[in-house]
């Protein structure tokens, strides 16, 4: 299992829960997945609750600069031969997220569970249906994972909030 979490309090957390748990099969890498590598401004939205925190889709100099990878990348320089589940939730940077993870998809036809929010996608640029369309082209079924409700792009998806599960 590999994890990957930008913020520096969230990652220590991380790492400590993994500890505590005695959980030996997971390695943590204190980066934010993206199209490309590079870095990216990450947003402190609420301190009390480190889960909203957000890659800033324009960096306005307001936040925290961090490292960033694309999957893709990170599969091909640590050797990874086969990727079985994608899991993103990633306050509206999910778009970025599968644009950088394209070879590794269409190689390994992972399980994907991704969060799908329509305030938080639209912060950076895209829509719910522009993510769907991706992971359909990809030759995804994407299912609601509450629901079990097919998703396609025809869905109304205004203010909608939720986590797909995606499988070939």
């Amino acid at each position: 299992v590999f994890s990957f979490e930008p913020f520096p309090e969230t990652f220590e957390k991380l790492k400590r829960n993994i500890e505590l748990n005695e959980l030996l099969n997971i390695q943590t890498y204190q980066v934010a997945l993206g199209a490309a590598r590079g870095t990216a401004e990450l947003i402190v939205v609420m301190p009390d609750n480190s889960g909203r925190n957000k890659i800033q889709a324009e960096a306005q100099g307001l936040g925290l600069a961090v490292s960033v990878w694309s999957l893709d990348d990170f599969c091909q320089t640590q050797g990874i031969p086969h990727v079985d589940l994608i899991k993103l939730d990633v306050e509206g940077y999910e778009m970025e997220v599968l644009k950088g993870a394209q070879r590794t998809i269409i190689h390994n036809k992972p399980k994907i569970l991704i969060e799908i929010g329509d305030e938080n996608l639209k912060a950076q640029g895209t829509t719910p249906a522009d993510v769907i369309t991706m992971l359909i082209d990809f030759g995804y079924k994407v299912t609601d994972s509450n629901t079990g409700e097919f998703i396609d792009t025809s869905r109304n998806f205004a203010n909608c909030h939720f986590d797909a599960w995606c499988y070939v």
